[in-house]
Formats: C-alpha cells, structure tokens, sequence
C-alpha cells in the first residue's frame, strides 16, 4: 500500500537523500476504467496521509540522523499534510461559490446540501459492498462534474467581478478583497502554470486542465471520503487474479438477444440444456486439472540450436510481462476439440503444418529453430514474429496468421511451483533445467530471484536463446507467485 512512498520515509529516515530531477521520464501503465482508478488511489490516498504524518511525527529523529533535511522541507511536509486533509472542505467552498453566482444558490444551503451528499455517502461506503460504493462514486462524479461547468461559468464571473472591484463582490474580509474561490483558483493554477514552466516540452499538457477542473470534486472530495473509509481494506483493488480461468468471449448483437430473450422467458430453459451447461462447465475443470498434473515423460523434444540474428529483433517479447494479467484461456465446446487442442504438449509443428504447405522444409525449420516446435508455442504469434522468423512472404504470412487465429491460447497457471523441475515441466521448458541448476535455481524459494530476470539476462545467465521460449519463460515469470514461507 504506498510500498514506494513507505521505502523513501524509511531511507530519509536513515540518513539518505532523495533529489528531485526534472528531466527525468516516467512510463507506467494507468488505469483504464473508473473502478480501477479509484481503486488504486484508495491506496496512495491513505498512505500518502499515513507517510506525511510520520514524517512530521519523527520529524526530531529524522532531523538527527538526516543532515541533509532542513526546516524547508519540514515546513513543505506539513503545509501538504494540511492542504491534504482541507482539500474536502475546500472543494465544498469552491462548489458552493460557484453555484452562488451560476445559479444564485443559497450558500448555507448549498454548503448543507453538499456535507448532507458526502456524510450519506460515507455511510454507503462504511456499510454497502464494493461495487456498490462504486456505483455511488460514479453517479455523484457525473453529479458534480455537471456541476462544476457551472460552476466554472460562475467562478469567472465571481474573479472577473473581484478584478473590477465591484460592491457585491464576496470578499472573506474588507481588508482581504479577494474570495475563497479565487483563492483557491489561484494557488492551483499558479502550481500548474509553474510545473509548466520547469517542462517546456510537455507545457500543452496543460490544457487538459479543463478536465482537471471539472473532475476536481470526483478527485479531491468524493474520492478521499471513499479512501478513508475503506483504510482497512488491505486488497490491492487492481492486481487481483481473476477466478475464472475461462476467457470471457465478446458476444454479438445476436447472442445479446438471445441472452435476453433466456431470462425473459426462462422457463422454457429445458433440462437438457442445463445438463449441457453442466458438463461445459466440468470439462473445463478437468482441463485446467490437467495443465497442472502433466508427466515428465510427455515433455518435447527441442532443437538446441540458436537463432541469434532473430533474437536481436525480438524487444516484443518484453510485452508479454504486461499483457499476461488480463489474459485467460479460451476453451472450446466440446470433448473431441478438448482433447485435440488442449493437450498441454501441443501439436508438433509439422503436424500442423501440413505437407501440402508451400516451401514446408524451410518454413518448418524456420519455426523450430526459433522455440516454435509446437502449437502451445504458435497459438499466441503475431504477423510480426511470423517476420522476426523469417517469413517474408506476403501470402505464407497471410495464410499462417488464419490458421494461429483458429488456435486456443496456451495460458499459463497462476501458481506457486513446488519447484523448479515441475514448474519447466508445466510450462514446456524442462529441457533448460539443467541451465537453472548451473545458476543455482532449484527450489521454489529460489526461483523468487526470477521476477527480477529480463530479456538479457534469460539469454546470458540461462543460455535461453530461442525467441518462442524466452518468450514463454517471460510469460511463465510473470505468473510466479512467491512462497509465503
């Protein structure tokens, strides 16, 4: 929760220095949903709060043993702890002051109405289910976001009125002639415009702050409720494993309607479909079963030789740690396509290729001697690996990108092997095990270094040179789950 904010408190603590770098880059993965976006700042709300208090807290300790930490910094922490906790309130005034001019709302009534909408919603996120707190997040972020456009009208006109310096202006004092409102307006684009400022290059992102704007009480009033409440909630929300091991297909117009049309009229569900619901269902828990108990025996044969000038064109295979998470295995309808497609070792190559394929000599070998030598390897390629292999033609890339389309995923088990051996086994790569011995990588507690393995170093440290094995080793890396003990 906030592993990367709890590390820096602690090297601070320690005595180490952290600096800030301006042309530094970042790339990383944002959430692409609502749920997802509010389920990961849940965690960086409370501990963003939880790291900023321990710093003032400890703040004579760390001042003793971190020279390098001074007053400034001190001082910067507790202004931000502080601008944290007011940011609900201050989001309330700013709503209540744009309403005021927008639509001539009361602004003790308006104030009421707002702290009446969070304290309800605090309760729905204290008593309801996740999804349900969810669904209210969104409704009332839609809510506010309506909102604020008129707010955002109003809010001109309240600075434009302050500017001109006119009676009905609504100053905090006489003394002070300038509102809550445009106080608040000002400090938040002075922030931006002077982040702009220190990056040239990417100052047009600012213009996205009309968006920042209108989800301001979505971020800074609906979701820290929705953070706070949920404290004890120790689930990372985002990085779960789903349940099913089943690919949930996307359906079409016509199996929508007649989704409808089921339970609308389920009583004509007859009992034979429900059996063969049932047996589906049953056949595709002995398959998963079967992908987790395969036999050394059955492991195939690969050709050691390497393919090094593919293997300088292969930086796709560094994807497969990102796209793992959100992938799951498609399973057909039936036993017979079951026990063709879903034998975990696959169908040899040339098999599948067949004789009556055009240059099928060359076209074999090419596949083999990149870590291709089945249809478990195959089933995920793209027109580009087809290329990296050394496929040029136009046709034969055409042809065998219909015939990898019609293959079902070879999906990886989420799991804690027992131990190397088994683990290369399952995945088909039991042929390297030798090479893990060689690095000292037997038991399951030492495959944990693994995770920290990257392209380079599968070729180097374990002599894995062959495109469709590295890629998956890297696929099967992303699925270890470590021991507990």
């Amino acid at each position: 929760m906030g592993e990367d904010r709890w590390l820096c408190t602690l090297m601070v603590q320690s005595g180490w220095r952290i600096e800030y770098c301006a042309a530094a880059e970042n790339s990383t993965y944002c959430p692409e949903d609502f749920d997802e976006f509010f389920k990961q700042r849940r965690r960086w709300v409370v501990s963003t709060l939880a790291n900023l208090a321990l710093l003032v807290k400890e703040w004579s300790t760390i001042s003793r043993l971190n020279h390098r930490v001074s007053v400034v910094f001190l001082l910067y922490q507790v202004v931000h702890l502080f601008a944290t906790l007011i940011g609900p309130s201050s989001i309330i005034l700013v709503v209540t002051g744009g309403l005021t001019y927008a639509w001539s709302i009361n602004p003790t009534i308006s104030v009421i109405l707002q702290v009446v909408v969070m304290v309800l919603f605090a309760l729905v996120c204290l008593t309801s289910s996740s999804k349900t707190q969810l669904n209210a997040a969104k409704f009332l972020s839609v809510l506010y976001t309506i909102v604020m456009a008129a707010v955002m009208v109003g809010t001109a006109v309240e600075v434009a009125k302050e500017m001109s310096k006119t009676d009905d202006a609504p100053f905090i004092d006489p003394s002070f002639p300038i509102s809550t409102t445009t106080l608040y307006l000002a400090i938040v684009v002075g922030i931006f415009l002077l982040t702009g400022m220190m990056h040239p290059s990417e100052f047009y992102c600012l213009l996205h702050g009309f968006w920042f704007f209108l989800c301001i009480p979505a971020g800074y009033l609906i979701l820290m409720i929705y953070s706070i409440c949920n404290i004890t909630d120790q689930s990372w929300g985002t990085r779960e494993v789903k349940d099913s091991s089943v690919r949930v297909m996307p359906k079409n117009s016509q199996d929508r309607l007649i989704a409808v049309f089921k339970k609308v009229f389920f009583c004509c569900f007859t009992k034979m479909e429900t059996r063969l619901i049932e047996s589906q269902t049953e056949a595709g828990t002995r398959r998963s079963m079967r992908l987790d108990s395969v036999s050394e025996s059955l492991v195939p044969t690969a050709d050691t030789k390497t393919a090094s000038s593919s293997i300088r064109r292969m930086s796709y295979v560094n994807e497969a740690f990102d796209a793992v998470d959100d992938e799951h295995v498609g399973f057909s309808n039936t036993e017979e396509d079951d026990e063709q497609f879903f034998d975990w070792k696959g169908v040899p190559v040339e098999q599948w290729l067949g004789r009556d394929f055009k240059a099928y000599d060359s076209v074999v070998k090419k596949f083999k001697d990149n870590g291709f030598e089945n249809t478990t390897f195959i089933s995920k390629m793209t027109e580009t690996e087809l290329k990296d292999i050394g496929i040029k033609s136009t046709g034969q890339k055409h042809f065998l990108m219909e015939k990898i389309k019609k293959l079902p995923d070879f999906e990886v088990v989420v799991t804690v092997p027992k131990d190397v051996n088994s683990w290369l086994n399952t995945i088909g790569l039991l042929m390297y095990k030798d090479n893990f011995k060689q690095e000292q990588i037997t038991s399951s507690k030492d495959m944990e270094v693994l995770k920290t393995f990257t392209r380079s170093k599968i070729e180097l440290e374990l002599k894995i040179t062959k495109i469709g094995h590295i890629k998956r080793l890297m696929h099967a890396i992303a699925k270890l789950r470590n021991p507990i003990r």
